[in-house]
């Protein structure tokens, strides 16, 4: 049962123990190895998409396809992954400042208090 214990809390492993230059070169053998296995995924998903694609190419509403796809990603991002309130820039209060002060520039924060 102490076994489990030590591999819940990271900060326990030996992995991360080690000199900070040798951690940083294991992480980034990780995340290579990752994005190369993404790529040929990837690839190879977009390979087969063009196969079972090919029999639309020649009929005449074909050319729909790819705008029916970005409509619904559109609508999939619009409706279902809705972006949180206040999350982004902070632009609305940068339109602010300025008719407060009536000056013509006038620099807002980047990071008002």
């Amino acid at each position: 049962m102490n076994f489990f214990i030590h591999w819940r809390y990271p900060g326990t492993w030996k992995l991360f123990r080690l000199d900070d230059r040798l951690l940083l070169i294991i992480v980034g053998m990780v995340v290579g190895a990752c994005s190369g296995l993404a790529s040929v995924v990837l690839n190879r998903s977009l390979a087969a998409m063009l196969e079972w694609l090919h029999p639309f190419r020649h009929i005449w509403w074909g050319f729909l396809l790819p705008g029916l796809g970005a409509a619904l990603s559109s609508i999939f991002l619009n409706k279902i992954m809705k972006e949180g309130a206040g999350h982004g820039t902070g632009y609305p209060k940068l339109f602010t400042v300025y008719p407060a002060t009536g000056d013509c520039c006038v620099f807002a924060p980047a990071f008002p208090g």
